[in-house]
Parts: C-alpha cells; structure tokens; sequence
C-alpha cells in the first residue's frame, strides 16, 4: 500500500543517482516456493470516484479497507485532498489559499499530507481523522507528512528555525529526527510500524540513504563513491532502494543490517521502490536493451515484462506478491497493470490513459485514468481472482460434505474450515488453501476411525478434498 509520492520522488532520486563490481551476496529472504503462489484474474471491476468539482483527481495510496486518500481539483479550480470511504469527502485546508494534498491513509481511516496555512501563506503538514489537524513545523514555515503507519505516527520534513531541511516523526509531537551530516536537501520517503523512518539526503547533487531508527544511520552504498537512496521499509526493518556500485552503475539494494546487491534485468540500472512484509521487493531496471521493465525479487530478480509495448514501471507490492504500476500498451498507450505471475491490463478510456499506485492485500487497487482530453478522475479497481476449476473443486467437496450422514451440527467445522480455503484461493493464497483442505482430510479420517462418520461418505469427502488439492496446482 504505497503512495504516488513515492513513486515520483523515485524517478527523480534515480536521476540524481545517475548524476553523480556488483555484490550477488543475496539475504535471508522467504523464497518463492516458500510464498503465496499465483492466481488467475476472473474480473476486474471499476469504479471512478469522481471529482470535488473540478476536472481531474488522482487515487493515491488505498488502505485494507478500501478507503482510498488521494488529491481533486475543485470547481474553483483549487487542488484540495480527499479521502472516499464510497462517497468522496472534500478534507479541505488549514486555512491557505494554496490548496492540500493528501500522500497516504491508515487502517484508522487517517489521512496525512501537507495544506496551505493560514499563517504568511505557510504550508503545513496535516493529519486528518474528521478533521484536519495543523501537525506544525520544525520552527521553519515549511513542512510536509508523507507517510503514517498504523498506530497513527507520522514521517515527514520541515524546515527548521534556521532554514534547514529536517526529517520529522510525529506521535502528538513533532520530534526533529536531524539530517545526515551538513544540511541538505532532506527526503523521507517511508514509515514501518516500529516507526522507523526512511529516506535520502542531498548534497552538493549526491545522496546518501538514511534510516531513523532512533538514531539517524548512514546506510552506505553498494561500493561507490556516491550516491544511494532508501524508498521503503517493511516491518522486518528490511530497507530498499538504490545504490551507486563500484563500477559506477545504479543497483536495486536490500539492507537488513548490511546492504546487499539486487541486481538489474541485464542494464546498468535499478531501482527498488517497494518491499512487503515477506520481503519480496519490486522496482524498475534497464533490461540488456536499455528498455525500464518492472521486476519482481524473491531471491532472483525477475522480468515482469510489459502490456506489449517497451516500458513498465511498478509501483506498490502487497503481501500475495501482487504488483500494480503502468505500462506501455502494444499500440503505446499507458494503461495500468497487476501482476500476479501474468502481466493483467486494468484497461483505460478509449485514447486514454491509466495508472495503478496503490494494492492492498484483498486485491483492491488504487489509481487515476484520463481522458484523450486530459480529465481524469480517481479509480478503484475492485480484482476478483481465482484458480481455473478451483471453484468447480471446492464445490465438489462442499456437495461431499452435505451429502454425508453426519451426528447434527458436526459438518459445520468442516464447512467453516472449506469456507476458509474459499478465502484463501480468493486471495491466491495456494499454499494456505492447500494446507487447509489436508486439515478437512485429516479431520474426515479422524471421523471415520472413530466411526462416527460411515467409511464410504468420509472416502468421497477425502476423495473431493485431493481432487481440490491437485485442482491448485
């Protein structure tokens, strides 16, 4: 679930990387035959949040809810922030001219980034939860929150009393986490929710990637002499971004205490953007042909490919290692894609365009498509997926289960168990799916030694339940 702030402040660190050999030492990561396995997109629906009166909104980051916090032109023509729960609620300003916008939502339904203050035309960072609250600066008339975690902390930068720019960690109060040695031009870029923050540090055009985990840390480089950034930070404390290496090339990096080498798709350049909770991270490499495709690395960096045009960008990843972000169609289009092991288009407007910035875990994407005439509005798209004959399968052993002549009230553990693996494929979770139908398995036979259960009922529950199981794969 990542922000479009992200994203833009990636394409513009990887220019400043590129301004200013390789280690294949790989972590400790759960590998792919350890992860969720991949499904098969059955519908895609989509909805358009519409706008706050003017002609253009952009979805921008999307909770486990559904709840999506993004940024809208009003009538008047002024950008204001919004977050849709399924009506879209205009969050307003702290006062200024200048408009708000808003780069990331929580589970608690709050909302932060930066507004236009009432004060000398000041713009302020904000956390909205009903209301927008003014989070203040660092004594400066500048600040900004780009990133909150679950229990409502917020990451950003402000200006200080002295001009310069300061990462900050807001939990009520604003405490200055400081910068990297001289003063620079400060980049927080994520927040975990141990309320470790990330980000970069410019200076004199190089820059060096930070982590604020009570201490603000110089994570280094891959070998170079110059410039490295950090775009994200999962709950293991796992920090991914991009490095220079010794040779001078940009590498995708992992740091989990040391930084490690990601590779690239055969080009000189990569870029990691976003990691989830199992530690699979994605991002954007040259290929040996210098075309941007997006990667997917679990231990191996792999080609997600494109729409059938040249370039692919990702932009978030969820925890069923699903990957949303825009591509190149074959007619060289931008259409916005999941990935789930298959490159899916989201589809866009005749003669438009679409984008995809944000995945929660229940296959909900947020994004922005527009118009050959530049208007655009907000997205949803709502991702059914399953397993072809998966359903078929599980119907099957649902039939087994009614069918039997069990004690009254004894089939509805069984159901509930059967229900859960239905959850499971919908998430494309094969393994857990797979695991649970063992568990009926196990709980039938255990019925049938008992003899609570007749031997030839329990055999054709068993006998569906394997049927399933090889039905996923």
């Amino acid at each position: 679930m990542r922000s479009t702030f992200r994203s833009t402040l990636l394409a513009a660190g990887l220019l400043v990387l590129l301004s200013a050999c390789e280690d294949t030492t790989r972590p400790d990561v759960v590998r792919v035959d350890q992860a969720p396995q991949y499904s098969t997109i059955v519908n895609v629906t989509t909805t358009e949040l519409g706008t706050l009166g003017g002609t253009r909104s952009q979805g921008i980051a999307i909770n486990s809810l559904g709840q999506i916090a993004g940024s809208s032109k009003t009538a008047a023509g002024v950008l204001h922030a919004f977050m849709w729960d399924g009506t879209m609620h205009d969050l307003g300003t702290l006062g200024g001219v200048t408009g708000s916008s808003a780069w990331a939502v929580n589970d608690l339904g709050q909302v932060i980034g930066s507004s236009g203050a009432v004060a000398r035309g000041e713009q302020h960072a904000f956390l909205w939860d009903g209301t927008m609250h003014d989070l203040g600066t660092l004594g400066g008339a500048y600040s900004e929150a780009v990133a909150i975690n679950g229990l409502g902390q917020v990451a950003g930068v402000s200006l200080t009393a002295t001009f310069d720019q300061h990462a900050f960690l807001w939990d009520g109060t604003m405490h200055d986490l400081g910068t990297l040695g001289e003063p620079g031009t400060m980049r927080v870029t994520d927040l975990n929710s141990m309320g470790h923050v990330v980000g970069f540090v410019i200076n004199a055009f190089v820059g060096r990637a930070f982590l604020w985990d009570g201490t603000m840390r110089d994570l280094g480089t891959l070998g170079g002499a110059g410039s490295s950034a950090a775009w994200a930070i999962n709950d293991l404390g796992q920090v991914v971004g991009s490095s220079q290496t010794a040779s001078g090339e940009i590498h995708a990096f992992l740091w989990d205490g040391t930084m490690h080498d990601l590779g690239t798709l055969g080009g000189s350049t990569s870029s990691a953007g976003d990691v989830n909770g199992l530690g699979q991270v994605t991002g954007i490499s040259r290929t040996a042909s210098g075309k941007t495709h997006s990667f997917l690395w679990d231990g191996t960096m792999h080609d997600l490919g494109t729409l059938g045009g040249s370039t692919a960008e990702a932009a978030a990843i969820n925890d069923l290692g699903q990957v949303v972000g825009s591509s190149q169609t074959t007619s060289g289009e931008t259409h916005a894609f999941l990935w789930d092991g298959t490159m899916h288009d989201l589809g866009a407007p005749d003669d438009g365009s679409s984008s995809a910035s944000a995945i929660n875990d229940a296959g909900q994407v947020a994004g922005t498509i527009s118009t050959a005439a530049g208007v655009g509005s907000a997205v949803l798209w709502t991702v059914t997926i399953g397993i072809p004959g998966a359903v078929e399968a599980l119907a099957a052993v649902t039939t087994a289960i009614v069918s039997a002549a069990f004690p009254v009230g004894t089939e509805r553990g069984l159901l509930a168990t059967l229900d859960a693996a239905a959850l499971q494929v919908q998430n494309g979770n094969v393994v857990a799916a797979t695991q649970l139908l063992q568990a009926v398995i196990n709980q039938v036979e255990a019925m049938v030694r008992s003899a609570r259960l007749p031997a030839e009922a329990g055999q054709a529950i068993i006998d569906a339940a394997r049927a399933a199981i090889a039905a996923l794969g």
